[in-house]
């Protein structure tokens, strides 16, 4: 039996969070895709965290956000939190919603330029 393969991208963001990552799966398990395109925060925080891997998110004080928890999620800006979302929907390859009917995903994964393979 083949065992299934764990991709994993790391997304960098610039601007005022020039030199802040955060590495994910690229392929989770369909149950987590569903819920981040889910319209209730709680069930989108806990669909972040499974995706986090690894991060090196800091809060203004220099200690660590554990964003493969839910509750971490909470403690970081709105404005970060739209950033990383808007990775994830290019390495997603998922068009923007454009109205309030539910997105889907396209066959496929295409990540964006601003994201790397993680390393080894």
């Amino acid at each position: 039996m083949t065992r299934l393969v764990a991709r994993l991208k790391r997304i960098e963001l610039d601007g005022d969070y020039a030199g802040v990552w955060v590495d994910v799966h690229a392929n989770p398990p369909m149950g987590v895709f569903e819920d981040m395109t889910s319209k209730d925060l709680p069930t989108v925080r806990r669909a972040l965290a499974k995706l986090v891997r690894e991060s090196n998110v800091e809060d203004e004080d220099g200690q660590p956000i554990d964003l493969h928890v839910a509750d971490g999620w909470k403690a970081v800006p709105s404005e970060f939190w739209q950033l990383v979302a808007d990775r994830l929907t290019e390495l997603f390859n998922v068009p923007k919603a454009t109205s309030t009917e539910s997105t889907t995903s396209s066959s496929g994964t295409t990540p964006a330029e601003s994201l790397t393979t993680t390393p080894s």
